[in-house]
């Protein structure tokens, strides 16, 4: 090979690895810092959001209605990082548990936060249950230290056919930095877990996809949080969200994004300061 020829390989091999470089930097810088990163996934018709915290545990919340999880947590963690400490299954719909398998294919998980005391309701939770107990994940206490969760009583809730009314809700506090998921509960369980959170919050994630069975103006009236996010797909079939629960939030003064309109949306803190990165 001519000096010309290898100069210009080694030229090439520089350049490779300053992109490579310039496009992990963000991520490495965003994993290594001392603050919480709150991800809410555009996953389409479907819910995942990830919480890095800032000792650098990752907790992810629902996995969405496809494998785009996979893609997204990539764009957000360093290329190395393979492991996810814990998951939490808000309820076992497909749209919240059908990108869980391959995250479980894919990364080393920790433990499952999910309740497996009733039969599945389709061949995809029935797929990922074989996948989590092969593996000896599935726990019901697994979040208890990272996350505070808050149980239905379900012989208080008629409709026990309806998953959403078994709806994992879970607070993340760090300081004076509050999150609330939600997943897909519905006003009646919202209404048993209320007695439950009095102290005002900073960001909530909208319940179901913005549909009006979600909205429960009592839970905004105690909770006060600033920002809402929905997570909901481009010109999906439901026609979700409503407009009238998007005006619910925004009459309470709350800033509504929407994962359809805004594609991933992050929230960082560092338990007193906090920001939407836009």
């Amino acid at each position: 090979m001519s000096p010309t020829k290898i100069t210009k390989a080694i030229l090439v091999v520089i350049m490779v690895f300053l992109a490579g470089v310039f496009n992990e930097y963000p991520r490495y810088k965003d994993y290594y810092d001392n603050m919480v990163h709150v991800y809410f996934f555009d996953v389409g018709q479907g819910d995942s959001i990830l919480l890095k915290t800032p000792d650098r545990k990752l907790i992810l919340i629902d996995g969405g209605g496809d494998d785009s999880v996979i893609y997204r947590i990539s764009e957000v963690l360093p290329f190395w990082i393979k492991k996810i400490d814990y998951v939490v299954v808000t309820h076992p719909h497909a749209d919240h548990i059908f990108g869980l398998i391959s995250v479980i294919n894919q990364y080393k998980v920790g433990c499952i936060q999910y309740d497996d005391f009733l039969p599945p309701i389709s061949t995809i939770e029935d797929e990922f249950r074989d996948v989590s107990k092969k593996l000896n994940l599935i726990s019901k206490s697994c979040i208890n230290d990272v996350l505070e969760h808050y149980e239905v009583n379900s012989a208080e809730i008629t409709d026990k056919g309806n998953p959403n009314m078994r709806s994992i809700i879970s607070m993340y506090t760090y300081k004076d930095f509050d999150v609330l998921f939600t997943g897909d509960a519905e006003i009646l369980v919202q209404a048993q877990i209320l007695p439950f959170l009095s102290k005002d919050i900073e960001v909530i994630k909208v319940p179901h996809h913005g549909s009006m069975d979600s909205f429960y103006e009592p839970l905004l009236t105690t909770l006060k949080p600033e920002v809402a996010v929905i997570s909901v797909g481009k010109n999906n079939r439901y026609r979700l969200p409503s407009q009238d629960t998007i005006d619910g939030y925004e009459n309470s003064g709350i800033k509504v994004f929407r994962t359809d309109l805004d594609s991933t949306v992050e929230v960082i803190s560092d338990g007193d300061l906090w920001s939407v990165v836009e």
